[in-house]
């Protein structure tokens, strides 16, 4: 069943002077409301790869683009396609997406792309996804991927969640700020990352692609501090067993 719980701070504060019965009502109330969205959420999946293609049917950019030699942007379609995959000599795939898909287990996917080059990042495309956190490993994996060939970083169309993480990965790889790298990118795709992916990708180079105080990752730098207190951002779970049949 999906739960609020998946979600850092996804706690309901109920006020004490509750009455036993209004108790028990708000607890049914809630819970019929999560029965209602795990339905949903099952019925989203089932069509997942629908979805995606209605989305890729909208989007102005090819499937895919190659960004800086070796290193691509694209639509989530871009992620199976083995011939294309074959075509650009992709090796290693990051996902950043939260429409699961089948498509990963299939012999003609993993035959090229096996789960060791495979990083999947369920995000979502919110105003309260935090991408920081991720951002260290991302860059990480993209810059020990390109040593084995072509990296592809998708997300649904290959416009804001997958090219913020890119973009990260160029300002650290080259110390050059937000502006510089994304008018470069802009030239070879039509992108735009969202107001909130912005944000974080302007603090990303204020704290200089580090975002904790501590090795051990418990003490967060007061600006990504404060954008965690005044914007409420949150950093989705790994996925559950229902979703890891579905693809993640």
């Amino acid at each position: 069943m999906v739960s609020e719980s998946r979600y850092r701070g996804g706690g309901v504060a109920i006020p004490c002077y509750f009455s036993a019965a209004k108790l028990k009502h708000e607890w049914m109330k809630k819970g019929f409301q999560q029965l209602f969205k795990a339905s949903k959420t099952h019925r989203r999946n089932r069509r997942a790869k629908p979805y995606a293609s209605q989305m890729a049917s909208q989007n102005p950019n090819p499937p895919i683009s190659e960004i800086t030699p070796g290193l691509f942007i694209g639509d989530v379609g871009s992620s199976w396609n083995a011939n294309g995959l074959r075509q650009h000599q992709i090796k290693s795939i990051l996902s950043v997406n939260d429409e699961p898909t089948a498509m990963w287990r299939r012999a003609s996917f993993t035959s090229i792309i096996t789960q060791d080059r495979h990083l999947k990042m369920f995000c979502l495309d919110s105003s309260h996804q935090d991408l920081l956190v991720h951002m260290r490993r991302a860059c990480e994996f993209i810059e020990t991927s390109l040593a084995h060939g072509g990296v592809l970083v998708h997300c649904v169309q290959g416009v804001s969640r997958s090219t913020t993480f890119v973009i990260a990965y160029l300002m650290r790889r080259d110390r050059r700020g937000l502006d510089e790298v994304l008018a470069d990118v802009k030239l070879k795709r039509k992108v735009r990352p969202s107001e909130n992916f912005m944000t974080q990708l302007g603090l990303w180079g204020q704290m200089e692609y580090e975002i904790w105080e501590d090795e051990e990752k418990k003490v967060p730098k007061a600006p990504y501090a404060k954008l965690l207190k005044e914007k409420g951002l949150t950093a989705v779970l790994p996925p559950s067993a229902a979703e890891i049949a579905f693809g993640f």
